[in-house]
């Protein structure tokens, strides 16, 4: 149905949340357990998987909102500004690469990130989902369903604040980041999709505590 496809978005946003860091004092003790090296990666995977997110949401989901709801366009503007802020703190996150620098602004921008993160998914939750919920057909959802999950591996991975996010323009901005940002992300990583590495570390952690 219309409903149970239009929540896969803040699904998937939360369990990738949940999964890694519960809440800050999660992703505290996590670190703690790893050396600065995993930490690096731990927070770099967090970077990447929310630009990730954030690009879908504005490349699929906002275009239908904005043309299907009749405050989408002020529902698409507030959003965008909560991503541009959210992007611009994982810009900084993103630059942390010396071992002074993470140690002592990393647990800082990561609970300064995530309560945006939090406070974004909040009021989609509140107006912008159920609004949109109310309005799509089944055939569309579904096809926006399947176009959100399929473009997990399309879009850009890296934060770009002052990019464009909205429409021909911002298609062409993350068609021209995504190869450069997949390019980084194996020199990074050492692969291009490094979810796999980020569960073992993961199953790892839970299985000490």
């Amino acid at each position: 149905t219309a409903a149970s496809v239009m929540v896969v978005t803040e699904q998937n946003y939360k369990e990738l949340l949940q999964s890694t860091l519960d809440d800050a004092e999660c992703i505290n003790a996590y670190c703690a357990g790893v050396d600065f090296q995993e930490k690096h990666k731990i927070v770099y995977m967090l970077v990447r998987e929310l630009c990730i997110h954030s690009h879908k949401e504005a490349l699929i989901l906002y275009p239908v909102v904005k043309s299907m709801l009749e405050n989408g366009a002020e529902l698409i503007k507030d959003a965008i500004k909560e991503h541009r802020e959210i992007e611009r703190l994982l810009s900084k996150l993103d630059s942390l690469h010396t071992v002074e620098q993470f140690t002592h602004k990393m647990d800082e921008l990561v609970h300064e990130t995530l309560a945006n993160v939090f406070i974004h998914i909040r009021e989609e939750e509140a107006e912008l989902i159920p609004s949109l919920r109310k309005v799509i057909e089944d055939e569309l959802a579904v096809k926006l369903g399947r176009q959100f999950e399929a473009a997990t591996k399309q879009v850009s991975s890296r934060p770009h604040p002052d990019a464009p996010m909205e429409g021909e323009a911002a298609l062409l901005a993350d068609r021209f980041e995504a190869p450069m940002d997949k390019l980084a992300d194996e020199a990074r990583f050492g692969f291009v999709d490094p979810a796999s590495h980020l569960n073992a570390i993961t199953d790892a952690y839970h299985t000490k505590h």
